[in-house]
């Protein structure tokens, strides 16, 4: 069975099986029935997915056999995009599970006796998972667990009363050293989930990066050395994937304010916050330093991903190519070219490209290596010769390079624990930010007295 985008659910006879298929050259997400041995497939449903509307997932055949209940994200002003959906078995019909909406899902298990949901569940931007119980139609929602951990997939006992959960400790934070020497980095910041969600340098040497203080995802800045860390925005918003532009003047990111994510800038103060994307959904930035130009990820008019170019002077985004993007994409430091993850939409094939910074088809391509994330973060070395990004083929990421001639990649950090999960050379070369922390977890029993 194969192209398998979502956890399998069975019907409790045990004579189906249902699962999520997306497709993104048609931009389409399905939610398939097989037989328990993945013949005979049935399309039950099918919606448009883009970058503000999200595919089927997690799907859970309800107690009685009659439903299968999805989670699905919508566009929302309050950021609160996910939302559960009952599809009929029967006709492939969607009803409201509950009125209940969520900022995100890690999973979702019905109740064997059908008295609602158990839902690990994040209410905010920001804010931990926790665990709540939901009931179907009335939309009460009683919380189980309450603490600093996330929690993860869940496992209900036959009893209704006893579940597993696996717990999730991050200590992720920013860690600076030798440009040539990454092993030597130490450690900068003192937060719980630092640079995870991207970093940068300015042109002065500070470190722009994503953090989360207050269950808030804000960006901030921190001096190479660790001191002055202090708040860039200052909002309720979710902001992500910093990128420092203007000749170090500004800095471009993404956030969602509107329900959408779109693309700000921000003086590097944070005064003159402006947004200057307002289309279908945008985000992924990386400037070319010497000039005004931003390229990105957008949606088009039908739906698909694509790699966008635009002047933050306020022309209007260009697509640089017809491939659907599916990395984040990222100048080269001479600004002639972008480093891009793209999917050939005939094919289906995912290939390593350098696209012309002017357009047009790719001037190279590399296979990605299966123990690489294509979706993951890359960068590129001062030289030009060369791209990085993370691998896990010796058991935790650590940073590779790759170079442009197709010889073999090298590993430039030995790290055994405490994974990287971003990184960011200075300007210059001679320093390296790495967002970096161990994600503990652990599988935990938890016992409800009715």
């Amino acid at each position: 069975m194969d192209h398998v985008d979502s956890l399998v659910t069975f019907s409790p006879d045990g004579s189906q099986m249902a699962f999520v298929r997306n497709d993104g050259v048609k931009g389409e997400s399905s939610l398939i029935l097989a037989d328990p041995s993945g013949a005979h497939e049935t399309h039950l449903a099918t919606r448009r997915i883009g970058n503000d509307i999200g595919p089927f997932d997690l799907p859970s055949w309800a107690p009685d056999g009659r439903t299968i209940t999805v989670s699905v994200a919508d566009p929302a002003s309050d950021g609160l995009y996910i939302h559960l959906l009952n599809v009929s078995v029967r006709d492939g019909s969607a009803t409201s599970f509950s009125p209940v909406h969520w900022r995100s899902l890690n999973d979702t298990r019905w109740l064997p006796d059908g008295s609602g949901m158990l839902i690990a569940a994040q209410e905010r931007s920001g804010a931990p998972q926790q665990i709540y119980w939901n009931a179907e139609g009335s939309g009460e929602v009683r919380k189980i667990t309450g603490d600093v951990n996330s929690y993860l997939s869940l496992s209900v006992g036959s009893d209704s009363r006893s579940f597993l959960a696996v717990q999730s400790d991050i200590n992720v934070n920013v860690w600076v050293g030798p440009g040539n020497d990454p092993d030597a980095a130490v450690q900068v910041t003192s937060g719980r989930m630092d640079g995870i969600g991207g970093l940068a340098w300015t042109t002065d040497g500070r470190i722009v990066y994503q953090g989360n203080v207050g269950d808030s995802y804000q960006i901030w800045m921190v001096n190479a050395d660790g001191s002055a860390a202090h708040q860039v925005t200052n909002d309720r918003y979710f902001h992500t994937h910093p990128a420092v532009c203007e000749s170090g003047h500004s800095i471009v990111f993404e956030s969602d304010p509107t329900g959408l994510q779109h693309l700000f800038k921000t003086d590097l103060d944070g005064n003159n916050l402006t947004q200057i994307t307002s289309g279908a959904g945008e985000g992924s930035p990386s400037c070319r330093m010497q000039s005004g130009d931003v390229v990105f990820s957008g949606t088009d008019p039908n739906r698909h991903t694509l790699l966008y170019k635009m002047e933050l002077g306020g022309a209007s985004p260009v697509a640089l190519s017809d491939r659907l993007l599916v990395s984040k994409p990222v100048y080269s430091p001479d600004g002639t070219c972008i480093l891009a993850a793209l999917m050939d939409p005939k094919t289906g094939t995912v290939k390593g490209s350098l696209v012309p910074a002017s357009g047009g088809a790719p001037r190279y391509s590399r296979d990605i290596p299966s123990t690489l994330d294509p979706m993951g973060v890359v960068g590129w070395m001062a030289d030009g010769g060369s791209f990085a990004a993370l691998d896990d083929r010796s058991g935790i990421r650590n940073l590779w390079t790759f170079p442009f001639d197709g010889s073999p990649g090298k590993q430039i950090t030995h790290f055994q624990r405490s994974e990287i999960h971003g990184f960011a050379w200075s300007p210059d070369g001679k320093r390296i930010a790495l967002s970096r922390g161990p994600i503990e977890q652990n599988v935990v029993l938890i016992k409800t007295g009715s």
